[in-house]
């Protein structure tokens, strides 16, 4: 064989050693790279996975306190009508009962205020503007006040002092006020 063939035989092979050694060096590259993407991929659905368990939870989590709420808005609702029925009855008469209805608006819990009166068996629903005055707004608004007071758990010590509570009570009844 000649030496120019020879020479080009080692020529050939120094440059199929010298892409290999490239090649090999890419390879191993771009195996890191893989090898470094799926590590950030098993972490990143790791924390997919717990977000999913945080998200599950927390919507257990807002569901019991929905029914927490929901529970507290009605103990609240019959505390509230019970002492204004007691003390419109105590002031006016025994036909005349504070209700309140609790209606979702939007999303939002809203609550309406009523006063129903029985008039020879007939129930008549009005709101407390309507019914019978001023004198019904000022008395369910006196007793509204006590009722907070009294769900504030706050400890009072002292009169409670308020500006003209029951200026538009007809002289007829003033005196159930003063005495309540």
């Amino acid at each position: 064989m000649e030496q120019s063939t020879l020479s080009k035989y080692r020529s050939d092979i120094e440059n199929f050693k010298q892409r290999y050694e490239r090649a090999k060096i890419y390879y191993y590259n771009q195996k890191g790279k893989m090898d470094q993407l799926i590590e950030q991929k098993d972490s990143l659905e790791t924390q997919l996975k717990k977000a999913l368990e945080n998200i599950d939870i927390l919507e257990k989590v807002r569901l019991l306190l929905q029914k927490v709420s929901e529970y507290a808005r009605e103990q609240s609702r019959v505390q509230i009508e019970s002492l204004v029925t007691n003390c419109l009855q105590y002031i006016f008469d025994s036909n005349i009962e504070f209700k309140i209805e609790i209606n979702e608006v939007r999303g939002r819990p809203e609550a309406e205020f009523y006063v129903v009166s029985n008039f020879g068996g007939t129930q008549i629903k009005t709101k407390p503007q309507e019914a019978r005055g001023g004198g019904v707004i000022d008395i369910i608004s006196l007793a509204i006040r006590i009722a907070m007071l009294e769900c504030s758990n706050l400890e009072i010590k002292g009169p409670i002092i308020l500006d003209e509570p029951a200026k538009h009570v007809s002289d007829d009844y003033i005196t159930h006020v003063q005495n309540f």
